[in-house]
């Protein structure tokens, strides 16, 4: 179905009625497969498939009302798989801060998900930083 409504250009960054696009969803989910598919590069995939009309690191980048990234999401659900996905996307993702200065790695850190911080650090998260709140 995702790949349906992508053909017939669909705006993965619509925003429901509390702030989150697809790509929330799918990481809040753990739909791996659909994470993926959002985050396609027109250049490794033929035109018959996908003709993609937006840029999948924007994408990547978009953030919720409290500023978390879907790897945020990904992370504080406990979907391992994803969060290995989005990190194999985009690893500067491991250094997103949302608006009360967490990171994923704290996100991982306040569920008790050690197999989550250990992926976390293992991709370069920092464990003693922290931004202040704007």
């Amino acid at each position: 179905m995702t790949l349906v409504l992508l053909q017939k250009r669909a705006d993965p960054f619509k925003l429901d009625k509390k702030g989150f696009n697809c790509l929330h969803h799918a990481a809040m989910s753990g739909h791996t497969p659909v994470t993926e598919l959002l985050l396609l590069d027109v250049r490794s995939t033929s035109k018959r498939v996908i003709i993609q009309h937006y840029n999948p690191l924007e994408l990547l980048e978009s953030r919720d009302p409290n500023g978390m990234t879907a790897l945020h999401w990904a992370v504080y659900q406990g979907h391992i798989q994803t969060g290995q996905s989005l990190l194999a996307k985009y690893p500067q993702l491991v250094h997103s801060h949302d608006l009360n200065g967490n990171t994923p790695f704290h996100c991982a850190c306040e569920r008790g998900n050690e197999r989550i911080a250990i992926m976390l650090v293992e991709a370069g998260a920092e464990l003693f930083i922290r931004r202040d709140r704007n």
